[in-house]
């Protein structure tokens, strides 16, 4: 059974119905600028339209996420955790792929990195891991989907301000689209991408500290208990004198 997640929700499709209002606006400027947007006409909809819209954004929500995955990445541990730490990772994830992981250079080497240690973290660790994961995974996408389509919408209200045209309508008041009311669209546009970019980060560092400290923790868990190198070694036994010869 296939299940409507919260990731679902704030990852793909919170973030396709700004994109797909910022089409919308988009559409009206090029297509029809000197009609009047009129927004009453959604009361007399019925729930099949809106079923509509809702899948359409979800699908909005999905390309608008392969978009922000090139454009920011999850990121390296090298940019997260100390360098001792960073290679201390490294080299346990070479002795589960049986070989020397010494540098993580590139992008496919990093995916390769987090990828071994968040797997070994699931298939070892307890529900807590499962469900931070989880929380952390889709803020992420959330606040990458977020900076993305508020750029879509504040580049949309600014090719609206340079095409001239109608204004909008909402029920009975018919008002014009002036520069203060596309200006205040841009300027809170422009604020929220830079604030969901901020989050993003956050959250990406918590992500791949939380991966780094699970992994570390299972790997001290499970390791085998030697005697410590330094150990004295254990006294010879003496004789019995009362052994018979």
């Amino acid at each position: 059974m296939i299940k409507f997640t919260l990731h679902d929700i704030f990852g793909y499709l919170l973030p396709g119905i700004i994109t797909l209002a910022a089409l919308t606006v988009l559409s009206w400027s090029f297509c029809f600028p000197s009609h009047e947007l009129s927004l009453s006409w959604l009361a007399d909809q019925k729930w099949p339209f809106f079923a509509l819209v809702l899948l359409l954004a979800y699908f909005l929500g999905h390309v608008v996420a392969c978009i922000a995955a090139m454009s920011m990445h999850y990121g390296t541990m090298e940019d997260s955790l100390p360098t001792n730490v960073a290679d201390s990772i490294k080299l346990k994830a070479g002795d589960i792929l049986g070989t020397r992981y010494d540098k993580a250079s590139d992008s496919k080497a990093q995916d390769l990195l987090n990828a071994i240690c968040d797997n070994y973290n699931l298939r070892h660790d307890k529900q807590p891991y499962r469900e931070i994961r989880e929380m952390l995974l889709y803020r992420i996408d959330f606040c990458r989907g977020l900076t993305v389509s508020f750029l879509v919408l504040a580049f949309s209200f600014m090719a609206r301000s340079v095409i001239p045209g109608g204004g909008f309508e909402l029920g009975h008041v018919k008002k014009d689209l002036n520069w203060p009311v596309v200006l205040t669209v841009i300027v809170l546009s422009l604020i929220g991408s830079s604030v969901s970019y901020v989050r993003f980060r956050r959250f990406r560092r918590l992500r791949l500290t939380q991966i780094a400290a699970a992994f570390l923790v299972l790997q001290h868990e499970r390791a085998p208990k030697y005697p410590p190198e330094n150990a004295d070694p254990k006294p010879p036994e003496k004789p019995n004198p009362c052994r018979e010869e």
